[in-house]
Parts: C-alpha cells; structure tokens; sequence
C-alpha cells in the first residue's frame, strides 16, 4: 500500500532540474510538481511510458514514479529511465522483452482476475517502443447508460484505486473503458526479471481490489444504496453530500 506522500521535497535527493527521490525499505519514490517541470507534463497519464502517476497530496498535485528498488537514485539506469520516460520519452535502440522471456516470468493466471461471474484478463503491450502490462477491466458499452451520480461512484473509485497502490495507473481510457496498466517502456533490462512479476502481482491486485465496488455501480439491478455498501470509499460521507446537494 501506497505510504503518505513526500511534503518535504527540500530535504530529498535532486537528480536533474525538478526531479527529487525518496528511499525507503524496499522502494524509491522519484517525484515532480507538473508546475515546475516547465511544461505541460503529459506523463502520468494512461499509455505514457514509464511508471509515473499523477496523485494529490496536501500540497496539490505532484507526478509520482514508484519501483521496487531501494536506493534507486544511486542507479544511473533508473534514473535516465525515469527522467526520459517523464518527458515521454525511452532510451535509444531500448527494445521490450520477448514474448518467450515473459512466458517464464509469468503465467497468464497471475494476470488474471475472477470475481463470481466476473473475469478481467490482464495482457503484455508489446510494441518496438512499448511495454505495459495492461488490464481492460470494464468495457466502454456497459458505461454509457450510467446516471450521473453512479458516474461520480465510478470515478471515485478509480481515484482510490489510482492513489492507493504503487506502480499502477487506473482510469478512462481514450476508447471510454475501464483500465488498469503498469507500464515499464524503458525499463533496464537487468531490472525485468524482478520488476516484472512484482507488476503482474500489482496490477492483480488492484483490479481485485476494485472489481466489487466497480460491478455494483454499474449494474442497475443493484441499487445505489446497494452499491454504496462495498465502495471503497467512506460510503455515509458520499451519500451525505449527495443529500446537500
């Protein structure tokens, strides 16, 4: 689970311009304000390469790159990898794994998620520049009729599931689905075989750990008060602003 977001950046390691990292037991968090990076920052967003995300803490919005690697400021590679896939961007003459290097990592059922009648399949992205792990949890068909307040459930609950686990980046995707992704376009090849199933456990994971609150809001046999019931969010805070509203 995702640990309270750095306030202090002053006191954290700089690498290059903006970019600050944070070490812990088993992580490093690699971090940037969108407003100091210069520009307009496009990573974070879904299908960017790299595992930056864009979260919210109490001093607004910062973009988030979390591996599982201690000390990993110390490591050149990850760090050109964060900062180049920050500005969109993988190494030169990178290439993703094989199909065949994957199949030993990991099993299709590690990608997979069952919930009763429920099955979301996990996928490899693979593309000369291109590496994701990607799960298409909800179809854009099933979220066209939804009301406006079963809308507002649903993307609560993916700002949840979003903020509160590392590496994995949830939303709308551009063709309207629901999507979870870790996306590792850049990676160096001497971190595949450790990050790799780590990510496979950590997209599983979330989808898991959204796939109850997400069916119940958008299935109109259960009521909203229902549905409210297994969202992952403070349901009673949820329903009283709706009432004020």
């Amino acid at each position: 689970m995702k640990a309270a977001a750095v306030k202090q950046q002053e006191r954290l390691p700089r690498l290059s311009g903006s970019l600050a990292c944070k070490s812990q037991a088993r992580w490093s968090t690699f971090y940037v304000a969108p407003e100091d990076h210069g520009e307009p920052l496009t990573a974070g967003a879904l299908g960017q390469p790299g595992l930056w995300k864009r979260v919210v803490n109490d001093g607004g919005v910062i973009a988030e790159f979390d591996v599982p690697v201690p000390s990993a400021e110390k490591d050149s590679e990850i760090g050109d990898w964060a900062l180049q896939s920050l500005e969109g961007r993988v190494p030169s003459h990178w290439e993703p794994p094989s199909p065949q290097e994957l199949e030993v990592w990991v099993a299709p059922a590690r990608l997979s998620v069952r919930f009763g009648s429920f099955t979301a399949q996990g996928v490899f992205s693979l593309a000369p520049a291109r590496f994701a792990l990607v799960c298409r949890v909800i179809e854009e068909s099933l979220l066209r009729d939804l009301s406006a307040v079963r809308q507002e459930l649903l993307h609560r609950i993916l700002d949840q599931a979003h903020r509160r686990f590392r590496m994995v980046r949830v939303g709308i995707s551009s063709e309207g689905s629901v999507q979870a992704e870790v996306d590792l376009s850049g990676a160096p090849r001497a971190f595949w075989e450790s990050v790799i199933p780590i990510s496979a456990d950590a997209l599983q994971l979330v989808v898991d750990w959204m796939a109850p609150s997400i069916l119940a809001t958008i299935d109109p046999g259960v009521s909203l008060f229902e549905s409210l019931k297994v969202n992952p969010f403070n349901h009673l805070e949820f329903a009283h602003e709706r009432h004020r509203s």
